[in-house]
C-alpha cells in the first residue's frame, strides 16, 4: 500500500484477508507454525517516537490503568484509545506520553510524513498520523524479517518464514530448530514485548512460554 503496508494481488493467496475461521486450512510443511505479534504494535510505535520507555505488560492493561480519570476495562479502553488517536478533534486522553502533537512536527512537514525509516509519503495533515505510524510499524516489522531469515540462514536451519500478516511473522518451525526460538523472539522483539503462539494450523494457535 501507499504506506508500504503488504497487501494482496487479485491472483495471489490472500493471507491477509483471509477469514480467521479458513485459516485452519493453512498449514505448515514442517512440524509447527510459529508467531510472533507485538503487543500493541502502532501504540508501542507512538510510545517509542515520543521517546518513551515501553511498559512490559499489555499495552491495553496499561492504558486503562493510566489514560483516564479512572481505570476502565481493557476492551473499552481499546475502543476510546483507537477513537482518540485517529480522531484529530478528540481529547480524551490527556497523557503525555502519547503527545501526537509533538510527533507530527517532528516528523510532518510540508504535505509529507518522513518516517525513522527514510521514507516521504504525501499525505493530508488529518491522516499523517495513521500513516506514520502505519508505515514505521510495517518497516519495522519487514527489517525484523529480514534479520530472522538472515539468521535462520546462519544456522543452517530447516524452518523458514511463511508469511507476514501486518505486525506478524509466522515462521514454518521445524522442530530440530528448537533451541533458536529465544534468539529468534530476541531479534523480534527489540524492546516492544511480543506474543508468542504456535499451532499445527494458522487458526488453532497456543501461547507458547520459553
Amino acid at each position: 500500500t501507499v504506506t508500504v503496508r503488504l497487501t494482496t494481488r487479485p491472483d495471489s493467496f490472500p493471507i491477509l484477508t483471509l477469514k480467521k475461521e479458513l485459516r485452519q486450512m493453512v498449514k505448515p510443511q514442517n512440524d509447527l507454525f510459529v508467531c510472533l505479534d507485538y503487543n500493541g504494535a502502532e501504540v508501542r510505535t507512538l510510545l517509542e517516537l515520543n521517546g518513551e520507555e515501553q511498559p512490559l505488560i499489555d499495552i491495553h492493561e496499561w492504558n486503562s490503568r493510566h489514560l483516564f480519570e479512572q481505570e476502565i476495562e481493557r476492551e473499552e479502553c481499546k475502543v476510546r484509545f483507537f477513537a482518540w488517536l485517529y480522531d484529530p478533534e478528540s481529547e480524551d486522553v490527556k497523557n503525555s506520553v502519547y503527545d501526537k502533537e509533538k510527533v507530527l512536527d517532528k516528523w510532518y512537514k510540508d504535505g509529507y510524513i518522513n518516517t525513522p525509516y527514510g521514507r516521504k509519503i504525501p499525505v493530508v495533515e488529518r491522516k499523517a498520523l495513521n500513516y506514520l505510524l502505519q508505515s514505521t510499524t510495517s518497516d519495522r516489522v519487514l527489517s525484523k524479517a529480514v534479520l530472522i531469515d538472515n539468521f535462520l540462514s546462519e544456522n543452517n536451519s530447516d524452518s523458514y518464514i511463511s508469511h507476514i500478516v501486518h505486525d506478524e511473522i509466522v515462521i514454518d518451525y521445524h522442530d530440530k530448530d528448537r533451541k533458536l526460538i529465544p534468539q529468534i523472539k530476541e531479534i523480534f522483539e527489540d524492546g516492544y514485548p511480543c506474543n508468542l503462539t504456535a499451532g499445527k494450523d494458522y487458526y488453532n494457535l497456543k501461547e507458547l512460554n520459553i
